[in-house]
């Protein structure tokens, strides 16, 4: 019987279209909801610029209804990105719906999301570096979350690490990390980068002020 081969890496940006009133809400009332639609289509065009030229595998854009962003879809089609539909659920139904048909391709497999631009194409060669040596690697967010996950599919069956997790708060980390821990999953960690989620967050960050003010 032949072996299946899997190609290495993968990349798989995890994005909501911005729709006013859908994204960002946390910069509310800061920003009107088409003030926070705004910042998120920054940073959702900004990443895929700036990942565009990542040598891996495969880079995929899984996003919402594309009906609702055809234009920035298009823009991301030509810079490479291969587009995929969310899966209906929460966050982490989401998010691990995305790892577990990537895994089925490929041996290493990092998903972000679009709120961190200082998250860089050398962040994620650690991150898949990282993952040679552990099944599950995390860069942490200042704020308690993380802006990456990578797995392999050794971890592929710890679905818990998904399921009920408070998202949005300063306990995701640390909860995911005594998940690891129980499932006996070694835990690769980078340190940690700032996101952009509050208001408090956008003076000094990279978003130009003309989108937020």
């Amino acid at each position: 019987m032949s072996r299946r081969k899997y190609s290495a890496d993968a990349v798989l940006l995890l994005a909501r279209l911005p729709e006013p009133g859908q994204v960002k809400t946390r910069l509310s009332p800061r920003l009107s909801p088409q003030g926070c639609a705004a910042v998120h289509g920054w940073l959702l065009q900004d990443a895929l610029v700036r990942l565009q030229d990542l040598p891996v595998a495969r880079r995929w854009l899984w996003c919402g209804d594309p009906a609702a962003g055809q234009a920035l879809l298009h823009s991301a089609a030509r810079r490479g990105w291969a587009l995929q539909r969310q899966a209906d659920g929460d966050l982490g139904a989401r998010m691990y719906h995305a790892l577990r048909l990537a895994l089925q391709r490929h041996e290493r497999v990092v998903l972000i999301g679009s709120d961190c631009p200082g998250l860089d194409t050398q962040r994620i060669h650690q991150a898949l570096a990282l993952l040679r040596s552990y099944p599950l690697v995390f860069n942490p967010a200042h704020d308690g979350g993380y802006i990456l996950i990578g797995m392999t599919r050794k971890a592929l069956g710890a679905r818990g690490l998904f399921a009920d997790m408070p998202w949005g708060s300063e306990r995701v980390l640390r909860e995911s990390l005594l998940r690891a821990r129980r499932a006996g999953l070694p835990v690769g960690l980078l340190p940690p980068l700032a996101d952009i989620d509050r208001p408090e967050d956008l003076p000094g960050s990279s978003v130009p002020e003309r989108i937020w003010r």
